[in-house]
C-alpha cells in the first residue's frame, strides 16, 4: 500500500477479533525500514462474571457470560474470553538505514517487539461502581505477564507497547504494566498538552507508548497530536478533512539506537 501523502510503501497486519462492533486491533508499518519476522494475536481466559468481554451479554446489572475458555487447563472450558480486541505482539527487524537482503549491509538493524492494544472501555461503569475496572485489571495483568515471558526468553529485548488503555497514568492497570518494567512517556509531554480524549468537556490521558528501557532503544520524543479530540463530531466523514477522523488524538513518538556505547568503571564507596 503506497501512501502518495508520506511516499512510503506500508504494509498491514491485521488480525480479525471477536469484537461485535467488528473493532480489530492493526499495526501499519513501512515495508523500506521495517521486516516483520513473527507475530501472534494473544488471548486470555478469565472467571469473570461481569457481562462483558466478547463472551458477555453486555449487561452489568444482569451479567451472563458464555463459557468458551479452559482458565486452568484442566480440558474443561469454565471461563470466557478476556478480550474483545486480543493484543497484536508483532517482532519485527528495524532498519534505520533500510532493510535489505543483505544482513551485513544491515548494521544498524535492530529487533524490536511492538505490542499493539486496545483494552476494555469505561462505557459501563456507574456513578459508584466500576464495573469494567476488574476485566481490565486481568488485561494488564495478562499484558504485563508477556512482556515479562520476553524478557525471559529473549533477555535484552526491545519492546514498545502501544495503544488505547482506556485508563489514567496512576490506575491500577497502568501501574501493572510499570511493575512489569515498562516505562510511560506520557510524562514527556506537557501537562497542559498530554490528553488524547475528551469526555463531557475533561480531557483525558487514554492512550499510551510504554517502553521497556534497554541500551538498545532511546526515546528522543513524544507528543499528542490535537486533531481529533479538540473538534466535534460534526467534522467525522467530511471528505478532505482529517479531523475528528477518530475521537482519539494519536500518539508520536520517535526512537533511536545509539550508535556508540560508554561503560564506565564503577568505583567502590572506599575509593
Amino acid at each position: 500500500m503506497a501512501s502518495p501523502e508520506i511516499g512510503s510503501e506500508y504494509a498491514i497486519l491485521w488480525e480479525e477479533g471477536p469484537d461485535f462492533r467488528g473493532i480489530d486491533i492493526a499495526l501499519l508499518y513501512r515495508t523500506d525500514l521495517v521486516e516483520l519476522l513473527d507475530y501472534e494475536q494473544i488471548q486470555g481466559c478469565t472467571s469473570l462474571l461481569d457481562g462483558l468481554g466478547p463472551d458477555g451479554n453486555r449487561d452489568v446489572i444482569d451479567p451472563q457470560n458464555a463459557i468458551t475458555c479452559d482458565t486452568d487447563s484442566d480440558g474443561h472450558p469454565d471461563g470466557n474470553r478476556l478480550f474483545s480486541r486480543p493484543p497484536l505482539v508483532a517482532q519485527m527487524k528495524v532498519c534505520p538505514s533500510g532493510c535489505s537482503l543483505d544482513m551485513e549491509d544491515e548494521g544498524d538493524a535492530f529487533v524490536l517487539n511492538v505490542m499493539v492494544n486496545h483494552w476494555k472501555s469505561k462505557l459501563q461503569d456507574g456513578v459508584i461502581t466500576q464495573y469494567t475496572l476488574p476485566r481490565r485489571l486481568e488485561q494488564a495483568q495478562f499484558v504485563a505477564d508477556k512482556v515479562l515471558q520476553i524478557r525471559e526468553e529473549e533477555p535484552g529485548s526491545s519492546i514498545i507497547l502501544l495503544g488505547d488503555l482506556n485508563d489514567f497514568p496512576v490506575s491500577e492497570p497502568l501501574t501493572l504494566l510499570n511493575e512489569a518494567g515498562l516505562l510511560d512517556l506520557t510524562d514527556c509531554i506537557p501537562e497542559s498538552g498530554r490528553y488524547t480524549f475528551i469526555y463531557q468537556g475533561v480531557s483525558q490521558v487514554l492512550d499510551y507508548a510504554l517502553y521497556l528501557p534497554t541500551p538498545w532503544l532511546k526515546p528522543t520524543s513524544h507528543t499528542s497530536l490535537h486533531f481529533n479530540a479538540d473538534y466535534p463530531s460534526v467534522y467525522s466523514g467530511v471528505e478532505e478533512n482529517y479531523y475528528r477522523s477518530s475521537d482519539h488524538d494519536p500518539l508520536v513518538t520517535t526512537i533511536t539506537r545509539p550508535d556508540q556505547f560508554s561503560f564506565l568503571p564503577l568505583l567502590s564507596s572506599g575509593e
